[in-house]
């Protein structure tokens, strides 16, 4: 898995969602997932400049331009899966929403855009990006609601990404038992 484009706290740009990532997942061995991976890195780099858009970098290494949304980030990876000549069966798309950051107060509120979510907003929200994608993995963790707001999103998105992909809502002993 490698991280591509930062935002959140890792960038200093208005992207919501922390790290999006590839993962390799047709290759055959380390090797070549590496490759892979880098060649859709430097071929979104290639697609950013074509767009007058910055290549500058966030502090894990993903490239940090400032776009319309998340979605659209979204929309720029997969373009480059494909540029390279992969496809979004080859190569997944992942996640790490770091939005246990963006709890307060009862709220999710998105650090970038400054929109207030309640959990059920959120989860929507989640939905919406796995319908663009076929998700491989979502990293995201709901203070305080993890039990109730883990399984609605399970049982809304699990169609659209594995099960063991879930497990990351559930990150310690006592989440578990929640859930």
């Amino acid at each position: 898995m490698m991280n591509i484009l930062n935002g959140g706290a890792h960038a200093s740009n208005n992207i919501d969602i922390q790290e999006f990532m590839i993962m390799p997942v047709g290759a055959r061995c380390f090797s070549e997932g590496m490759m892979q991976c880098c060649e859709i890195y430097h071929t979104l780099g290639k697609i950013l400049k074509e767009n007058n858009m910055s290549t500058g970098v966030g502090d894990e290494g993903g490239y940090a331009p400032s776009l319309k949304s998340d979605e659209d980030a979204i929309e720029y990876i997969i373009k480059a899966i494909e540029k390279t000549g992969y496809t979004t069966d080859e190569i997944k798309i992942a996640l790490d929403a770091a939005s246990s950051e963006w709890y307060s107060d009862g709220k999710y509120i998105l650090p970038k855009r400054g929109d207030s979510l309640s959990s059920n907003e959120l989860i929507n929200y989640f939905d919406k990006l796995c319908s663009i994608i076929r998700l491989s993995r979502l990293k995201i963790r709901f203070p305080n609601t993890i039990g109730t707001v883990g399984r609605i999103l399970l049982q809304k998105s699990a169609t659209k990404f594995s099960l063991s992909a879930m497990i990351c809502l559930l990150q310690t002993q006592k989440d578990l038992k929640k859930a």
